[in-house]
């Protein structure tokens, strides 16, 4: 709470202060990368990147430090020198002004950060446009040899920066030695030039009671410290950055929800803190941070994707059978059904009485969901089909019946004629022939109505059911899971 309350307490210029000052830092960062890795001029450029983020006296030190183990002692000179401008009163300015008048002796140089500065030797005879030498000759004494100037002693310790804030501003801030000596006293919000080494920091309001905490300080870092002083509460700073931004930052209580989300920054009190970061789509992470005075650390974490994914099948009804690699699924397919599955292909089968199946394979994505819209339409009617071959069965026995009706009469009207009992106008004739061509009859129709029932039953005039596989969206822009 009493974080919350102090960065709502913050105005916008101190906002602003604050962003300037997170600048200052990673340059300063940068600066003593690039010094450890033997980059000096790149080093010195970062400091002066921090200097003009936040313009204190210290990155112009240190850029001096910088230009010097380059072997650029004019550069050197000139911001150690306008250090002491911005710091009279400096602690060690007599040491510092000691080593203004030893780099001065010496000539400038470039040499790369792997090799160690030249020095060049003065000739005071014997060279061209210069008098000979009155030494070495017959007779002579020994000519003196010209001597190279001392290499500067080794480099000096970067200075670091304590910027202590307080809340409310212009409570007394006190910085002691080990031995209990008053070094700096300032009002908040102070920011204050130092050694390396370790310190006592006591911060007093008449209103509230006094804070006191050690302080540890390394060489050339960037130290904020933040005191809550109704609480009586020092605070370090934690920011915390993953590789998916926008995931969410839990502080210490999971369940008392998300403090933002990544990139975050914000004070926290000093001492152990839980943090979690947390994206849909993604496997959660914990970490376990350790926070001192005036420290401003860095939480970077990489998150990785979950192994699973989702599919969403819509169908426009609601008693559609839902199949997936073969296994059915209950659910109501008309609200849109929603399932997790592993990432990969997966066989997508959705059917129901009387319309038309569809089946489509799937690839379903880690933390994202694939949804399916299914349109099924209706299968044709076989019913003229039937029909149709009923037709044709009864044609065909009708046809039967009148063939073997005729081949009846004929048999009757053949053994008659052989015997001679066949009368001139004896019916028969005719009967056997209309019979004959009734079977011919039929058993046409019959063949019309089976070709009829075929054609109807492979004809298909509706159209097929149609499907829609949408791409693929992540977890977080779900709203069930953006709550």
């Amino acid at each position: 709470m009493a974080i919350a309350t102090l960065l709502a307490a913050l105005p916008a210029y101190a906002q602003e202060d604050t962003d300037n000052m997170e600048i200052a830092k990673e340059y300063m960062e940068l600066g003593q990368a690039l010094y450890a890795a033997g980059k000096y001029d790149e080093a010195a450029a970062a400091f002066l990147k921090a200097y003009e983020a936040q313009s204190f006296p210290a990155f112009l030190f240190n850029a001096g430090v910088a230009f010097e183990k380059h072997g650029q002692y004019s550069q050197a000179v000139y911001y150690f020198k306008r250090y002491l401008s911005e710091e009279p009163e400096a602690a060690d300015k007599e040491a510092i002004e000691a080593r203004i008048a030893s780099l001065e002796a010496l000539p400038s140089t470039a040499g790369g950060p792997d090799e160690p500065p030249t020095y060049e030797v003065t000739k005071l005879c014997g060279g061209q446009g210069q008098p000979p030498c009155d030494c070495g000759g017959e007779g002579q004494p020994a000519c003196a040899t010209p001597t190279t100037p001392e290499a500067p002693p080794a480099a000096m310790a970067m200075k670091s920066i304590v910027k202590v804030q307080t809340k409310p501003d212009g409570a007394k801030v006190i910085v002691k030695d080990q031995e209990g000596n008053v070094l700096y006293t300032g009002m908040s919000p102070l920011n204050q030039t130092l050694e390396p080494g370790k310190y006592e920091l006591r911060v007093e309001h008449p209103e509230y009671k006094a804070a006191v905490t050690p302080i540890s300080v390394s060489e050339g870092r960037v130290y904020v410290v933040v005191v809550e002083l109704s609480q009586g509460t020092f605070l370090g700073y934690l920011k915390v950055v993953s590789n998916v931004p926008g995931s969410k930052v839990y502080i210490d209580d999971r369940d008392a929800g998300s403090v933002g989300v990544t990139p975050w920054a914000a004070p926290l009190p000093t001492g152990d803190h839980e943090v979690w970061i947390a994206q849909p789509g993604y496997q959660e992470i914990g970490k376990q941070v350790s926070i001192g005075v005036g420290d401003s650390l860095e939480l970077d974490v990489e998150l990785a994707r979950v192994d699973h994914g989702e599919v969403q099948v819509v169908a426009n009804v609601d008693f559609a059978i839902l199949s997936v690699d073969g296994k059915p699924v209950t659910g109501e397919l008309g609200k849109g059904l929603v399932l997790q599955y592993p990432s990969g292909i997966h066989e997508v089968l959705v059917q129901a009485k009387g319309l038309k199946p569809y089946l489509a394979k799937v690839d379903i994505q880690k933390g994202m969901r694939t949804k399916i819209l299914v349109r099924l339409n209706p299968k044709p009617s076989r019913k003229p089909a039937w029909v149709s071959f009923g037709l044709a069965t009864a044609f065909l026995v009708a046809g039967i019946v009148f063939a073997v009706q005729s081949d009846n009469l004929y048999d009757e009207f053949m053994q008659d004629r052989r015997a001679g009992y066949m009368d001139n106008n004896d019916p028969r004739f005719h009967q056997t022939l209309g019979w004959a061509i009734g079977a011919d009859f039929s058993f046409l129709m019959a063949g019309v109505m089976t070709v009829v029932g075929i054609v109807y039953m492979i004809r298909d005039p509706l159209p097929d059911t149609e499907g829609m596989i949408k791409d693929p969206e992540e977890f977080a822009s779900l709203p069930e899971y953006s709550k």
